[in-house]
Order: C-alpha cells, then sequence, then structure tokens
C-alpha cells in the first residue's frame, strides 16, 4: 500500500509499506478521507521538540471496513466507519481496535467525513 511518511521538517514522502495485520478484537479499514489536525501542522513546521522522524501521521479517518478480526462483532465488511488510529493513516489502509470505531450513515460521503468530530463524541 501507499502511505504518506513525514521524513523531516516539511518533508513528506510516499512510501510502500505492508498493509497492517490485525490483532485480536481489531478491523482494517480502507481509508477514503484523512482530516489534517492542528497538532500535525506544528510536526509539520518543526514546533514540535523531541519529533521522532520518520513520524507517521493522520488520526482523523474514515473508510470502509475491509476485514474484521473474528472476535470483533457488530461490524462487517463494508460498513462506513471512522476510527481513532495511532498508525498513521494518511495510507491506503490503517487498523483500530473496536473500542476506536464508529459507524457513520452510509449516505455520508466518506471523502468529506471528518472522522475526530464523529468519533470524540463516543468518548466523552
Amino acid at each position: 500500500m501507499k502511505m504518506a511518511v513525514l521524513r523531516g521538517v516539511k518533508n513528506f514522502m510516499i512510501e510502500e509499506a505492508s498493509i497492517p495485520s490485525l490483532e485480536a478484537d481489531e478491523a482494517l479499514m480502507h481509508v477514503k478521507a484523512c482530516g489534517i489536525c492542528t497538532s500535525e501542522l506544528y510536526l509539520w513546521n518543526g514546533k514540535f521538540k523531541n519529533v521522532v522522524f520518520p513520524s507517521y501521521l493522520g488520526h482523523e479517518p474514515s473508510g470502509l471496513i475491509e476485514e474484521v478480526d473474528r472476535n470483533v462483532g457488530g461490524f462487517n465488511v463494508g460498513d462506513h466507519v471512522t476510527f481513532l488510529s495511532e498508525n498513521g493513516c494518511f495510507a491506503e489502509y490503517a487498523k483500530a481496535k473496536k473500542s476506536n470505531i464508529v459507524k457513520i450513515a452510509n449516505n455520508i460521503l466518506l471523502g468529506e467525513a471528518l472522522g475526530e468530530p464523529i468519533a470524540c463524541g463516543k468518548w466523552n
């Protein structure tokens, strides 16, 4: 899969990466959109100290479920979701724990869905 990797200040590279392997209680999503968070702009501009490169950004995604672990009930392949992932979602695929996935209506255009506001309501 293709993934955007921050290699240094203001230096994104599109690289090949392996599709993430599922672990217990996880689902794999085909990312359709990923918002850019203000915190990521600080990383991009070198405003955070102690940033380790390479860095994998993107935590406001929406997409379609591609695969689910056998222990993940309530979600099916093809479901429209938003999710929280620490694996970097400026990529074609990303995975998340079931507890960090929220279904969204199938009539929401995934290219226009901003995941963080939808998902944050689940954890408040």
